[in-house]
């Protein structure tokens, strides 16, 4: 779970990622702070993750909603907290799709349950479109459409292979975790499209054969036996 906080004020800032730490336990997470605009937004132009973002409305460089706004529409499926002091914010924030407004005085009151929130929405979304920066374009991939990905920068799909810059380590982390099993350093497959395995590769629908590293032999086969259980279900 990528999380990702953009606050102008330090002191508040290190306080968000102190009540994120409190409430996250139990959960894979990574939190990654801004304290302005530009952050957030080189941070969205190298591709990582956003699954969910906390947003201070007003910044001293920026607009908050229109920062989520973009944030939207390159993941449309990040579930947004707003934040702000200024109560006149609040009917603004329904010009972008979130799961919290949070009155600044409110905070330790009310971060629980945007945060509960916030989770709910992310373990229960359909996750199915992955952003790829490409040039100085976004490309929307359908996820279900993804066979595997290759360490080298490329995605094979049903129906096209895409040329991709991001490390696959960043890529791997804004995959469902219920489809997708790391293989190999080089490799990440979909579990829908795999025809059989054995120790040491895997055989892909399409034909490709993939290897196993030894280092990930483990983790992969006990992934794949769970969710052959659950697709048994």
């Amino acid at each position: 779970m990528q999380l990702v906080v953009v606050e102008d004020e330090y002191i508040q800032l290190e306080e968000y990622r102190t009540l994120c730490e409190q409430y996250l336990q139990g959960e894979q997470y990574k939190i990654t702070c801004y304290i302005d605009a530009e952050g957030l937004q080189e941070h969205m132009k190298l591709g990582k993750g956003i699954d969910i973002l906390i947003m201070d409305i007003r910044l001293s460089n920026a607009n908050g909603i229109e920062l989520a706004k973009q944030v939207k529409r390159i993941y449309p499926h990040t579930a947004v907290i707003f934040i702000s002091a200024y109560l006149e914010y609040a009917p603004f924030v329904y010009e972008v799709d979130h799961v919290y407004f949070i009155y600044k005085k409110n905070t330790l009151n009310r971060f629980p349950k945007a945060l509960a929130n916030a989770i709910k929405h992310y373990h229960n979304k359909e996750r199915n479109i992955l952003p790829i920066h490409w040039k100085k374009e976004v490309i929307l991939l359908s996820i279900p459409d993804i066979i595997y990905i290759e360490r080298e920068g490329r995605i094979i799909m049903c129906d096209e292979e895409q040329t991709v810059y991001q490390k696959i380590d960043d890529l791997m982390n804004q995959l469902p975790e219920d489809l997708f099993i790391r293989i190999h350093h080089s490799f990440i497959i979909n579990f829908d499209y795999i025809r059989s395995f054995s120790r040491d590769k895997i055989i892909m629908k399409n034909g490709k054969e993939l290897p196993v590293s030894r280092s990930y032999e483990k983790a992969a086969k006990e992934k794949i036996y769970h969710l052959m259980d659950e697709s048994m279900v």
